[in-house]
């Protein structure tokens, strides 16, 4: 019995030790408290075209930005830990990938320019977007340094290289890499990430404040919305942090 309790005892200690260390973990973004989220859906009826639909969540990101105490803005189909609003599609390289042959899956985002700052995700070679690239649909991309290193020593080398996803006739020049992003839990692998700039119906807006979660922020940000389009609702008013401590309870629940 006294050999259990030994083993059970060193057992949950490696395991508390694993638990730490996935808190040390840097997971693509920072200070996820003061990152207050809001998702938004814009249905086809209401406002049947595209580019109509990318001026409008630009006036609203615009808006929001204009916020006292909001430092940055971004939107995004899904931010990290959205595991609900994640895509996938195979992305090819060119001059990389095999002629005929199947491309690995990658997790596919259409984002605003600001969306890494609003994050804290480290752009390590290139530049961000802009909203001439989102609002004229240009064809760049940007990529995650795993997908970078796949195919090039240097995440910079992918710099000026084309990518396109699986099936479409138009390549897209790569802009930009930024690090890695623990998109589906610091438990998992970083996925390799594809970025485009571009809108959907469905977006999440991330708000740098450290005013996040509180209730005068809330405010503001729905008098802003409201302002550009009264009719649109709200939903997953929470801030980065809720949903970070939400994935790291439940990797804990799993160790107990």
């Amino acid at each position: 019995s006294d050999l259990l309790a030994l083993v059970l005892l060193v057992g949950a200690g490696l395991l508390i030790r694993s638990f730490f260390a996935l808190s040390e973990v840097r997971p693509g973004f920072t200070d996820a408290q003061h990152i207050q989220t809001v998702r938004l859906f814009f249905p086809e009826p209401r406002v049947p075209e595209i580019e109509r639909l990318a001026q409008i969540q630009a006036d609203l990101l615009h808006e929001v930005a204009t916020i006292p105490g909001v430092t940055e803005a971004g939107f995004s189909t899904a931010l990290p830990l959205e595991l609900e609003y994640q895509s996938g599609n195979p992305v090819a390289v060119e001059n990389k990938t095999p002629v005929g042959g199947i491309p690995p899956n990658r997790t596919i985002q259409r984002i605003s320019p600001g969306l890494f700052a609003a994050l804290g995700t480290r752009l390590t070679a290139g530049r961000d977007f802009t909203w001439d690239d989102l609002l004229n649909q240009r064809p760049v991309a940007i990529v995650s340094e795993n997908v970078a290193r796949e195919n090039w020593a240097e995440p910079r080398d992918v710099l000026g290289k084309r990518i396109r996803i699986n099936g479409d006739a138009q390549w897209s020049v790569v802009v930009g890499v930024v690090e890695n992003v623990y998109d589906d839990g610091v438990d998992q692998p970083p996925p390799g990430l594809v970025y485009f700039p571009g809108v959907r119906r469905g977006i999440t807006f991330a708000i740098r404040s450290p005013l996040a979660g509180t209730e005068g922020l809330l405010k503001e940000i729905r008098t802003k919305l409201h302002a550009v389009d009264p009719s649109l609702p709200l939903a997953q008013v929470r801030t980065l942090g809720d949903l970070y401590r939400h994935t790291m309870a439940r990797r804990a629940f799993v160790l107990a």
